[in-house]
Formats: C-alpha cells, sequence, structure tokens
C-alpha cells in the first residue's frame, strides 16, 4: 500500500537529476551547433572575399542564430528519461539500486518494495553529490574557445573593405536596370496590343518583337548582350517600319493615278485626307457622274482604273501586303465590271477597293506611329541599361579604389 507513494518519491528525486541532465545536453548542443555557425561564418565571409555572393551579410547574420536555434530544438528532442537520471545516480556508486527500483517500480511484492525503500534511502542520502557530479561545462572549453575564435575571425572579415563589394554593387544595379527595362517592354507591348488602329497581325507581329527583346535582355549574360539585344529589337522595329511605309508609298502612288482623272480625282482627296465620310461622298459623285458618261469617257475611265489597279498590284507585291493586293483585285474588277457596263456592280467593287485601301492607310499610319513610340522607348530602355552600367562602373572603381586604400594602410 505504500508503492504508489515510494514511486512518487522516487519520481521526485530524480527530477533534479534529470533536470541537470537536461542542462548539460542542451549547452553540448548549443556549443556543438554554435561553433558550427560560427565557422560556417567565417568560410563564407572567406569565400565572398573571392567570389561575389550575393546577400551574404545576412546569410552571416542569420548563420549563428539558426546554428543556435537548431542546436536547441535538438537537445529537447533529445531530452534525458528518468531511466537515464538513474542510471547516472547509480553511477555515483548507488550499484544499480535506483535503475532497478525505477525497473520495477509497479512491483507490489515485497523484495520489491524492500529494493526501492533501500534505492530510496541511498538516493537521498546522495542526491546533492549526484547532481553536482554533472558537470554541465565538462568538455567545452575548447569549443567554446575555438568558437569565440572563429567569431573574432568573423568580425575581422566582416569589416575589412571586401574587394567584391564593388562587383556586388554592380549586379544590384544592372538587375535593378533590367527589371525597369522588363517593365518597360512589358508595357510598350500591352500599349500595342490595346491600340485600335493596328490590325491583329500587325499587333501579333509587334507583340512577338517585343517578346523575344524581352526573352533576350532576361538571358544575357552581361551588359553588351543586352545591349545588343534591344539593338536587335530596333533592327526588326526598322524592317516594320520599312513595310508600313511602301504600303504607305503603295496607297500615295494609286491617289496619283486615281487623282489624274476629273471622275476620280474626288476619290483621290478622300483617300489623302483618310475621310470614309468623303469617301462616300465621292463615290456617290461619281455614280451620278457615269449615268451621264459617254463611251469614249467610259472606256477612258476603265484603262484608268486598269492601270492603276496593275500599279497598286505591283506595289502591293512589293510591300508584301495582301491587303493591298485583294485592294487592287477589287479596283481590276471595277473596271471589268465598268467596261461590261454594269454600273451598279463597278460602283461596288470600286467601293470595296477604296475601303479597303482606305482601312490599309490608317493601319499603316497607325503603324508607324506605334513603330516610332516603341523605337522611342527601346532608345530609352537602352538608356537604362547604359546609365545602371556607367553607374555600376563607377560603384566599382570606388569599391577597388577603397580596397586599395585599406591594404595600404595594412601594409
Amino acid at each position: 500500500m505504500f508503492t504508489p507513494k515510494t514511486d512518487n518519491e522516487l519520481k521526485s528525486l530524480l527530477e533534479p537529476v534529470r533536470r541537470q541532465l537536461q542542462k548539460q545536453v542542451l549547452l553540448h548542443h548549443v556549443t556543438q551547433y554554435g561553433l558550427w555557425g560560427a565557422g560556417g561564418s567565417a568560410l563564407l565571409l572567406l569565400v565572398a572575399r573571392f567570389w561575389p555572393i550575393p546577400y551574404y551579410q545576412w546569410f552571416v547574420a542569420a548563420l549563428i542564430p539558426l546554428a543556435l536555434l537548431a542546436g536547441g530544438l535538438v537537445a529537447l528532442r533529445k531530452k534525458p528519461t528518468l531511466l537515464q537520471s538513474a542510471q547516472v545516480a547509480d553511477g555515483n556508486g548507488l550499484a544499480q539500486r535506483v535503475e532497478t527500483a525505477w525497473e520495477h517500480r509497479e512491483s507490489t511484492s515485497s523484495v520489491a518494495v524492500m529494493q526501492r525503500e533501500d534505492a530510496l534511502r541511498h538516493l537521498r542520502k546522495n542526491l546533492p553529490h549526484i547532481i553536482e557530479s554533472i558537470r554541465i561545462w565538462a568538455g567545452l572549453q575548447k569549443k567554446l574557445y575555438a568558437t569565440g575564435g572563429l567569431l573574432l575571425a568573423s568580425l575581422l572579415l566582416a569589416f575589412l573593405p571586401n574587394p567584391q563589394d564593388g562587383i556586388l554593387a554592380q549586379m544590384a544595379l544592372e538587375k535593378q536596370a533590367i527589371a525597369q527595362v522588363e517593365k518597360e517592354i512589358e508595357a510598350i507591348k500591352q500599349e500595342a496590343k490595346a491600340s485600335e488602329g493596328l490590325s491583329e497581325a500587325q499587333k501579333k507581329r509587334l507583340e512577338e518583337m517585343l517578346e523575344q527583346a524581352k526573352k533576350a535582355v532576361a538571358k544575357a549574360n552581361d551588359p553588351a548582350e543586352r545591349l545588343n539585344a534591344l539593338r536587335a529589337a530596333e533592327k526588326q522595329l526598322e524592317k516594320l517600319r520599312a513595310a508600313e511605309q511602301n504600303k504607305a508609298a503603295s496607297l500615295q502612288s494609286l491617289q496619283r493615278s486615281l487623282g489624274g482623272q476629273q471622275s476620280t480625282k474626288s476619290l483621290a482627296d478622300a483617300l489623302a485626307k483618310g475621310d470614309r465620310e468623303a469617301l462616300t461622298a465621292a463615290l456617290a459623285q461619281m455614280a451620278k457622274a457615269m449615268e451621264t458618261l459617254g463611251e469614249q469617257e467610259r472606256a477612258e475611265l476603265t484603262r484608268e482604273l486598269e492601270k492603276a489597279a496593275e500599279q497598286l498590284k505591283k506595289d502591293a507585291e512589293a510591300a508584301s501586303s495582301q491587303e493591298l493586293e485583294e485592294a487592287a483585285k477589287q479596283l481590276a474588277q471595277a473596271a471589268q465590271e465598268l467596261a461590261a457596263g454594269q454600273d451598279p456592280q463597278a460602283l461596288a467593287a470600286l467601293e470595296a477597293s477604296m475601303q479597303q485601301a482606305l482601312a490599309e492607310a490608317r493601319q499603316s499610319q497607325q503603324a508607324m506611329l506605334a513603330a516610332a513610340q516603341v523605337a522611342a522607348s527601346l532608345n530609352q530602355s537602352q538608356m537604362t541599361l547604359a546609365s545602371a552600367r556607367a553607374a555600376a562602373g563607377n560603384s566599382g572603381s570606388a569599391g577597388g579604389a577603397a580596397a586599395g586604400a585599406a591594404g595600404a594602410g595594412q601594409a
């Protein structure tokens, strides 16, 4: 009937031993992990003087606290048990009395009860000596000295000028410039995509060109390659502008061809103005005039339309414009219908051709305007990269000069 009381007393006597063991385990693990953290910090600081390692100061500052925290967590997971405490107690001259008592703590036999009482009597008597024998700082002096030496080396390395800091500053500036350029290119792409005056093909071509430039800038390994990527995009843009200028030249040629005849001069003026209402009014005026045309005038108008259609077809092929080729085909059809005396069909084909030419003129104008804006933005992006490169170069020179001055002072 005395077993529960004996068991509780045994636990209460072993608990101070277990706490002392826990302190020992905690200090040993924290010291060991702190030594590893200090060594890692010193090694990282040393390596960072030969290779540029971004944010190495933050890694160094976080390494030792993280190492100490890891050591504490490991120590908590390896928490000493009461059985281990009993074994430590027996190691101080109790000849396995406490361990045996703990293992048979639930036994109610008279022999077990007597054995526990004997173990408790010896444990009470020797408890202060047992606790004192658990030296929590034993074997840690060398590790503590090594940790202190490594921390001192880390402090020296941290405060001495690092020749790689200038390179890191250069890398940071270039990274910031790249992000800015990518943002600018993305903004240009979105503006081109949202433009109402461009055709889907023109939007797609601009978008693909800008996306290619953005990827090239991101993949480039040095500032020169990034600038070359933007210059390559500018060359593609020049090709786009040249193609649109060829289309505009083709339309101007059509305007001159139509402006040479009195009956089609109003159409040429409407095309020059880019006005749909004026084009509709000119077609209505032409429809009325065609009612009073004689055979000779009709034949002359047919020849002029055929001539304009043939010239527009040549210009469209030179400009690689399917839209203008379609307009030339409709213009030729209008001439055929006019020659056959089918005025309504001729006017319908002529209207379709003029509307196509007018739409293409507007798209070409918008495309050239967009190309000019994109070119200006790309030029600004090049200036951003060049400025970052120049600032980084000045930063690197200043860092190198500071490191050289520090070295001269040490000498």
